[in-house]
């Protein structure tokens, strides 16, 4: 029964590994509500300024980005952009989270596992994953 076990999970292993793999490029996600274009930026490439109200952080500290912004836009969020910070710098147990910045002000963000605010956790990276929604063709 062990040894069955055992069996299934290594054989899941390679797919798992090819799906990693396959997310690791930076092509263009398509979502219900546009088009994800994604590229590494430094930390000084944010924003000087992050609407707290409009600003929304991912409380887990790992995150498949773009599942998430996917889900967001399809279920209607109007997200504008998003960050996921790529090496922690802060001397702190949370460290950098996923931000997501939206359009206007949505609620249904919280029902997504994401807190109001708290921008200030981007600046614990020195390097980002800078996710943009475009919308139309």
């Amino acid at each position: 029964m062990v040894r069955h076990r055992i069996r299934q999970l290594l054989c899941a292993i390679p797919p798992l590994g090819l799906a990693v793999l396959g997310a690791c490029h930076d092509t263009p996600v398509q979502a219900a509500a546009g088009r994800l274009d994604s590229i590494v930026i430094g930390v000084a490439g944010l924003p000087d300024e992050l609407d707290s109200v409009t600003t929304f952080t991912y409380t887990f500290p790992s995150v498949n980005a773009e599942s998430v912004l996917v889900a967001l836009l399809d279920t209607g969020v109007p997200v504008r952009q998003g960050w996921r910070p790529l090496d922690n710098l802060c001397d702190d147990p949370i460290g950098p989270r996923f931000t997501v910045q939206l359009q206007q002000d949505d609620p249904r963000m919280l029902d997504h596992d994401f807190v109001r605010g708290a921008v200030g956790r981007l600046l614990c990276a020195t390097q980002l994953m800078w996710y943009r929604v475009r919308t139309g063709p």
